[in-house]
């Protein structure tokens, strides 16, 4: 028995004839075969019903008054939603040459009249079967899995097809690229089996999101990508882009527990933006990029600048990869002194990349590309590595009190060898360990409480001090605190910034750190009330463009021997 024999009533075969008795004998030959039917008189009467509703086979006539079988087999091929149905002709034995012309047009066999109802049921059970099983093999290659919405591969082919039909018709269609916001953590926390179940819910949403003529797609992990087709105003994607916000903003229930995610959106138009589907894709992943730099959970629509951003990230992704081993890379060091006299007892050391094309390179756009490619490893080594040698250096020269304080970023820290590094270097560079403060931002601190813990206590039973960065700015507890073996607090410079105007902030992270018998910092004073106010607080470290802003090593060096000289007096 073959499939289509225990199938044969969840088929719907269309047939097409302008000749009642043809019809009627067609259509009792099917029925009895078990197949469900329905019929149009003409052409244009069966288009209609292809848009409606759903059919598996049609068996068309060729000879019709208007438009004949011919024309109708053309216009459902050119629409990509109706140009898989299976096209029998019904033909008389002299017409041969419309059979070949139908054949190429794209039917997939042709029966002769009068009909023979062995030769009518066979071919239609053969191309039954093989629509069936091409459709099979097709959800394997273009269907998610997890899902079941169609993947990267069954995306791309679907659009493109409707693109073809959105050009001759010069309709616009509006491509959506929607990210999901904290979901990793939720994955990372909860499991993947827990992961899995929140995007098949977020899979839901957005198929109840669009209307049934739309295309949804998940590319992979938590990213999912929607078509909007034939859309009459950009604000039909914005309405979407926000229904679909809303609704994944809401509590997802997983295993019993509250969980909430979120959407960052980009959004390009067909053909407004371009028509090339592969500009599409770049536009869209632009726009979402930005939408999640600008705060996530809401949408962006690509502008052409985005295209200039993306080429630049590339350029500098690439380049970095040189900048290493050309020795592109400078370090400044910036004076940190004690607040009353001025007096320089060490420096923090910072990067700059100088791009023999694009000049000065801040810090703030080739750190996170760095973090993001992973090369923030062998750069974050040659920092450390070169900021001890020349601080023994220093020392060499007679000023021994000096230390460096290194900065070190989350990808980093996280590495299971970092202490290891870190001893190596202080070893390989004859620095006494004391002389140097590693630097780690607040919010690194919680990412692994246990583990930070950890390696922070065998960097202090080295004998290496360790500062919280940016403090006040990330959401560690003060339970936690107590228990990192750090040094040293570094207010941040958005409170020092107020401190004249308002006090509050800076004054409780001083008497904190004054209880926590640690080292107080404050960084980014620019003028000599800060100052002041930060002394009269009790904060007697300082930092800022006031006592000097970051310097190349011939300039650190020549303050240290005025500094020196100051000192000697």
């Amino acid at each position: 028995m073959s499939m289509i024999d225990t199938m044969t009533g969840n088929f719907n075969i269309l047939i097409v004839d302008d000749n009642p008795a043809n019809v009627k004998l067609a259509s009792i030959i099917i029925q009895k075969a078990g197949y469900n039917t329905a019929s149009a008189p003409d052409g244009e009467t069966a288009l209609e019903l292809t848009k409606k509703k759903s059919y598996d086979l049609i068996l068309l006539d060729i000879m019709m008054p208007g438009i004949d079988g011919r024309e109708v087999c053309q216009r459902l091929q050119d629409d990509p939603a109706r140009k898989n149905i299976p096209i029998i002709f019904l033909t008389a034995i002299s017409e041969s040459a419309d059979i070949a012309k139908g054949l190429k047009l794209g039917a997939v066999d042709y029966v002769t009249k009068p009909i023979d109802s062995l030769v009518l049921i066979a071919r239609v059970n053969t191309h039954l079967e093989l629509s069936h099983k091409r459709k099979q093999l097709e959800q394997q290659v273009i269907n998610d899995e997890l899902t079941g919405l169609l993947n990267r591969r069954g995306f791309l082919k679907s659009l493109k097809e409707h693109l073809k039909f959105h050009k001759r018709k010069k309709q616009t269609a509006a491509i959506l690229f929607i990210d999901l916001d904290q979901f990793k953590n939720i994955n990372d926390s909860m499991g993947h089996d827990a992961g899995d179940e929140l995007l098949k819910k977020v899979s839901d949403i957005l198929n109840k999101s669009v209307r049934e003529t739309d295309i949804v797609a998940r590319f992979g992990g938590d990213e999912f990508v929607i078509g909007l087709l034939d859309i009459s105003a950009p604000e039909d994607a914005a309405n979407i882009s926000n229904k679909i916000i809303d609704e994944i903003s809401k509590p997802f229930v997983i295993n019993q527990i509250e969980v909430f995610i979120g959407a960052s959106i980009g959004v390009t138009f067909y053909p407004n933006d371009t028509e090339l589907l592969t500009d599409l894709l770049k536009n869209g992943d632009n726009a979402m990029y930005q939408a999640k730099k600008t705060g996530k959970n809401r949408y962006v629509f690509y502008e052409k600048k985005m295209e200039e951003k993306a080429k630049r990230i590339l350029f500098l992704n690439t380049s970095l990869h040189n900048a290493l081993k050309n020795n592109e890379f400078k370090l400044l060091y910036q004076p940190q002194v004690l607040s009353a006299t001025g007096e320089v007892f060490g420096a923090e050391v910072l990067i700059r990349w100088q791009n023999p094309k694009q000049g000065l390179i801040p810090p703030s756009e080739f750190i996170p590309l760095a973090e993001k490619n992973g090369l923030i490893i062998p750069i974050g080594e040659y920092v450390l590595n070169e900021a001890c040698r020349q601080t023994k250096y220093w020392h060499d020269l007679g000023h021994k009190k000096i230390t460096i304080s290194v900065n070190f970023s989350v990808k980093q820290f996280q590495q299971r060898n970092i202490v290891d590094v870190i001893k190596r270097t202080i070893k390989k560079q004859r620095l006494d360990p004391k002389f140097l403060n590693v630097e780690i931002t607040e919010s690194l601190l919680m990412v692994d409480v246990k583990k930070m813990i950890k390696k922070l206590q065998e960097l202090k039973d080295f004998g290496i001090e360790s500062s919280i960065d940016d403090f006040g700015t990330g959401y560690s507890s003060l339970k936690y605190l107590q228990q990192f073996p750090v040094a040293h607090l570094k207010i941040d410079k958005a409170f020092v910034d107020k401190v004249v105007e308002n006090s509050t902030i800076a004054s409780a992270i001083i008497n904190l750190g004054k209880n926590l018998d640690l080292h107080v910092i404050a960084e980014g004073i620019e003028d000599q009330k800060q100052n002041e106010k930060l002394i009269e607080l009790g904060c007697h470290q300082a930092q800022g463009y006031l006592f000097g802003k970051p310097l190349m090593v011939d300039d650190f060096e020549n303050l240290l021997g005025s500094n020196g000289r100051k000192n000697e007096k």
